[in-house]
């Protein structure tokens, strides 16, 4: 399966949605809404797209590459589009999935997310997905801070904040 990531013009990754991806996720109307299909179902249309248009149908990537996404904002997108698209949303997906397996809450969801796993497999031989992944996996999470970051202070006013000062500036300022 030749997929085509894109790329800053400095050569980065780009894994935030392509122009086409946006129009999707912003526009309800645009998302397909059909039910989904069992996992046989959507191999055998892979394997037809595959063969029409004279590919290598033993090809396992080929053929996953091929199979329609049965659930969420980009249900009805092929897997190929979603990894030259959208590359942030399989890291999200994969994170997801691991989650859910640690936690032992995987959830199928009947045939919505059958072809999910074989996709994901597929999508880890791709090292555009596996170094942004494999970062974002190992980061630590951040400890969380006020939110105005000023701590034990964080309902003084000004006023209160300028009296309780021990450092001596304000009688620096003071005497300016």
């Amino acid at each position: 399966m030749r997929v085509s990531f894109r790329k800053s013009p400095l050569g980065h990754l780009q894994q935030g949605p392509s122009d086409e991806a946006m129009k999707i996720k912003k526009n309800p109307l645009l998302q397909d809404r059909s039910l989904p299909q069992s996992h046989d179902i959507v191999r055998t249309n892979a394997l037809t797209e595959v063969f029409q248009r004279g590919g290598d149908v033993s090809d396992c990537l080929e053929v996953t590459g091929e199979y329609i996404l049965q659930f969420g904002k980009y249900n009805g997108k092929r897997f190929r589009w979603l990894l030259g698209n959208v590359v942030r949303y399989i890291i999200f997906l994969l994170r997801k999935v691991k989650e859910e397996e640690r936690d032992r809450t995987l959830n199928p969801q009947g045939h919505n997310k059958d072809s999910l796993p074989s996709f994901l497999d597929d999508a880890r031989s791709f090292q555009e997905v596996v170094d942004p992944r494999d970062y974002l996996f190992s980061r630590k999470p951040v400890t969380p801070v006020a939110s105005d970051s000023f701590g034990e202070r964080a309902k003084d006013t000004w006023k209160q904040i300028w009296e309780k000062k021990a450092s001596g500036s304000k009688m620096f300022k003071l005497q300016q």
